[in-house]
């Protein structure tokens, strides 16, 4: 029989744990790492596209900057499917090449629009009809 030897060379003073010990940096954290205020239903939807925390969190703050800009009364949470639509309607348009410069940008315009549309369905179900408009 016949002994292998292993080799070992005691200049080589490289630590590889060391390099496993690194603290993660905020570009590198992947969807699991999305703070508890994003929605899991909003996650789930912006993974398959954009799989990094920072990413899904800066579509979430577009959204909610456009609800502020909507001012509306009930929770964001409410307003979750059509946010969620929006998205999927923005990756839509990404897809047949219609977005020209920023996808972000694109996408906080759809939510706006979607949300006014809505905010007008609101207001249109509180008002009472025209008295011309019955005749």
């Amino acid at each position: 029989m016949y002994a292998v030897e292993i080799l070992v060379n005691p200049l080589d003073n490289t630590n590889k744990k060391e390099k496993d010990l690194r603290p993660p940096t905020l570009d590198s954290l992947d969807y699991t790492y999305v703070p508890s205020y994003v929605p899991s239903q909003f996650t789930k939807t912006v993974k398959p596209f954009f799989d990094r925390a920072i990413e899904i969190c800066q579509f979430w703050d577009r959204a909610l900057i456009a609800y502020r800009f909507v001012k509306f009364d009930e929770p964001i949470e409410h307003f979750l499917p059509i946010i969620i639509q929006a998205f999927k309607e923005t990756v839509y348009h990404w897809k047949r090449k219609k977005i020209k410069k920023c996808f972000i940008s694109y996408y906080y315009g759809t939510v706006v629009g979607m949300l006014t549309v809505e905010k007008r369905r609101f207001i249109a179900s509180r008002m009472e009809p025209i008295a011309w408009l019955k005749a």
